[in-house]
C-alpha cells in the first residue's frame, strides 16, 4: 500500500501528537544524547523562539526528523545542542517546503514588513508578559479575599503542616527500618485482602446435623431402655432455636412424619422431635439470644493431711435464676443485697446505688428468661 493511502486511512484517527512508541524514543534520545540543559520543553521553546515554529504539530514533526538524525554520543553542552537542533529544523523545512524564521531575518525585516514582524514575539518576552498579568491578577484576587475575609493561603499552610507530619513519620519509619531491618518491617505488614474474604454460616448449617443426632440418640437410648432426657436438654434446645431456619423446620417435619408412622418403640423419639419442632417454630424469625441455663458454682479449697492443696468448683444454686434471686435478697432490711452496685458521692464515699443495682439485676433476669440479643451490634475481636 502506498504511504499516501496509508496516511489517508490513519488520518481520521490521528490526534496530532506522538504515540507511545515514538514518545518513548524521543524521551530516550533526549535523556541519553542531550545535555542536561536541553530538555524536550527547552527544545520546543527554542524552536518557537528561534525559528517561529509556534504550532504543536510542527514540534512533533521536528522531533520525528530528529530521531533520524540522532547524535552518536551525548552532546557537550547547550551550544552544541542548539547547533544540532538547527540542522534538524533545516532538514524539516527542506522536507516539508517551509521557510524558517531566524532572529537575523526578523531584525532585518522593516518598513512594510514591520506589521508582519511585529506579530512574532520571543518566548522570553511572552513569559515576562504572562508573569506580569499573573501578578496583577493575584493582587486583585488578594484584595477581593481581604474584602470577603477569606484566607487564600490556608490550604498551603495545611499542606505544609501535612508534609511536615509525613516527613516526621518517614523519619520514624527509617529509624525502625535501620534498627530492626527490612525483613522485620515486611513481616509485620498486614496481609489481609478484602477480596479474599469469605463468609460462612456453618454454625447454622450444623443445626440440622445436631437435631438429627439428638433424635437418633433418643432412638438408641429407647432401644436400650435408658432415659433419654438429660440436664443439658434445655441448653441443646435453646441452641437449636437460635439457629432455626426453613431448612431445619423442613427436616423436623420430615422426622416427625416418619416417626409418627413407626411403632410405639419410637414414642420417646417422636416426643423429642415434636418438642424440638414446636420450639423452633415458636422462635423462627427472631434474633438469636444468649440465655444462661447452667447452675452456678462456688470455689472450694481444701488442704489434706499431707499438705496437698485441692481446689474445686462446687454447685452453689441449681440454676442461674436462683443465683440471681439469692444475690438480690436482703439478709436484713437495713442491709443492701449481697451483690450490688455503689456510686461515689460528693463527700468521696461510695454508697449503695439502688437505681444502678436495679438495672443490673434486670439485665441478669433478662439473661435468665427472655435472653439477651446482640443482633445489630459489631464485635471487635483482638488478640
Amino acid at each position: 500500500m502506498p504511504l499516501h493511502e496509508l496516511a489517508v486511512k490513519f488520518g481520521a484517527s490521528f490526534t496530532g501528537t506522538l504515540g507511545s512508541h515514538t514518545s518513548a524514543q524521543v524521551s530516550r534520545m533526549f535523556s541519553t544524547k542531550m545535555p542536561g540543559s536541553m530538555s524536550q520543553t527547552a527544545a520546543r521553546e527554542w524552536l518557537t523562539q528561534e525559528h517561529g515554529l509556534l504550532k504543536a504539530h510542527q514540534h512533533e514533526s521536528v522531533l520525528l526528523v530528529a530521531l533520524t538524525m540522532e547524535p552518536t554520543s551525548r552532546l557537550d553542552g547547550t551550544p552544541a545542542a542548539t547547533e544540532w537542533l538547527t540542522r534538524v529544523a533545516c532538514e524539516y523545512a527542506r522536507l516539508f517546503g517551509v521557510t524558517l524564521a531566524t532572529q537575523s531575518s526578523k531584525r532585518l525585516a522593516g518598513g512594510s514588513q514591520n506589521s508582519a514582524a511585529s506579530s512574532m514575539i520571543s518566548s522570553a518576552e511572552l513569559k515576562a508578559l504572562q508573569l506580569q498579568q499573573r501578578s496583577l491578577a493575584m493582587q486583585q484576587l488578594e484584595v477581593y479575599a481581604r474584602h470577603l475575609g477569606l484566607d487564600l493561603r490556608s490550604a498551603h499552610r495545611e499542606q505544609s503542616a501535612t508534609e511536615g507530619k509525613v516527613r516526621e513519620q518517614q523519619l520514624m519509619l527509617d529509624a525502625v527500618d535501620e534498627e530492626l531491618g527490612q525483613d522485620f518491617v515486611t513481616g509485620i505488614r498486614g496481609v489481609f485482602d478484602m477480596r479474599k474474604a469469605r463468609k460462612f454460616d456453618s454454625h447454622w448449617n450444623w443445626a440440622r446435623e445436631d437435631a438429627y443426632a439428638w433424635i437418633s440418640s433418643a432412638l438408641v437410648s429407647t432401644s436400650n431402655g435408658e432415659e433419654w432426657s438429660s440436664p443439658r436438654d434445655d441448653v441443646r434446645l435453646h441452641m437449636l432455636v437460635n439457629r432455626t431456619d426453613s431448612a431445619l423446620i423442613a427436616l423436623l417435619n420430615g422426622l416427625v412424619a416418619i416417626l409418627s408412622k413407626s411403632n410405639n418403640d419410637n414414642a420417646r423419639a417422636l416426643k423429642l422431635a415434636q418438642r424440638i419442632r414446636d420450639a423452633c417454630l415458636a422462635g423462627q424469625g427472631g434474633d438469636p439470644v444468649y440465655r444462661e441455663h447452667g447452675p452456678t458454682t462456688r470455689p472450694v479449697t481444701q488442704i489434706g493431711t499431707a499438705g496437698k492443696i485441692d481446689y474445686a468448683e462446687l454447685e452453689r444454686e441449681a440454676s442461674f435464676a436462683a443465683y440471681v434471686d439469692n444475690m438480690s435478697a436482703h439478709d436484713a432490711m437495713p442491709h443492701p443485697p449481697l451483690l450490688h452496685l455503689r456510686e461515689k458521692t460528693a463527700d468521696h464515699n461510695y454508697e449503695l446505688s439502688a437505681e444502678h443495682s436495679t438495672a443490673y439485676y434486670a439485665g441478669l433476669r433478662q439473661m435468665c428468661h427472655e435472653g439477651v440479643s446482640f443482633s445489630g451490634y459489631t464485635a471487635l475481636v483482638t488478640g
